[in-house]
């Protein structure tokens, strides 16, 4: 009589237990490496600028729109007294 070899496939969880020493492994290179990474990509350095930048145009935007507050006052006012005017001729004709 001739034996059968019965194989065993392996599931994922298998596989991922098989290699957990060399997942574990590249996480320890990847939290080794984060300082140093740390160093060429400073966020304080090419942020930073941008923010003060922006801060510094905040008080010269406030200014404008202060400024054009009064015009969009005098403007109104310069269209409905026309607009009222016309509005009762036009009632006074009918």
């Amino acid at each position: 009589m001739t034996e059968e070899v019965v194989t065993k496939k392996d599931s994922l969880m298998d596989k991922i237990h098989a290699h957990r020493l060399s997942i574990t492994a590249g996480a320890a290179a990847v939290v080794t490496a984060a300082p140093a990474m740390a160093v060429t990509f400073d966020i304080n350095s090419t942020v930073g600028p941008l923010v003060d930048g922006i801060t510094a145009l905040i008080p010269s935007l406030t200014a404008l729109v202060l400024g054009l507050i009064p015009l969009f006052i005098v403007m109104a006012v310069a269209k409905f007294f026309p607009d009222l005017f016309d509005s009762i001729l036009t009632k006074l004709r009918m």
